[in-house]
């Protein structure tokens, strides 16, 4: 199902560990992996400034969202960074997919989650077989919220 970046963002506002996931053009068996946070790799600054210029175009209300999470919010950037090393770790284990990047990025989709959120993005080849993604995906979660 495709949401508004707003409508997913909404999702994450006080959630435990708030996933995003999405198609995107990769290799089968490869997968991104984001967590919120200044990025490390020109890649990622780029797909942060493509889905806040997007969103912003979008959704006139973003500012009004940033301001509630600056006021509302306090992010723990830690956990989300804790989340995706433990996730990344076990996906890889579980799966034999292999993250092309895992990195920081300051995406609008995963601010209302304050540092508990994450978004992946997989080869559609890989999300056509979703039983068995689905079920590695639960099994690495399991492992990143213990």
């Amino acid at each position: 199902v495709q949401l508004s970046t707003e409508q997913r963002a909404r999702q994450g506002a006080g959630a435990d560990l708030f996933l995003s996931l999405h198609a995107a053009t990769l290799n089968p068996s490869e997968y991104r992996l984001y967590y919120l946070g200044e990025p490390t790799q020109a890649e990622t600054l780029q797909l942060a400034v493509r889905e806040s210029a997007a969103s912003a175009l979008q959704n006139e209300a973003i500012e009004g969202l940033r301001r509630r999470l600056l006021l509302g919010y306090v992010a723990d950037l830690g956990t989300g960074q804790r989340y995706a090393e433990t996730l990344n770790s076990q996906l890889q284990q579980l799966s034999g997919l292999r993250a092309r990047v895992q990195d920081a990025a300051p995406l609008a989709v995963l601010e209302p989650a304050a540092g508990r959120g994450l978004l992946l993005e997989f080869s559609p080849n890989d999300l056509r077989s979703p039983q068995q993604l689905a079920e590695q995906l639960a099994q690495s979660i399991v492992q990143a919220l213990r």
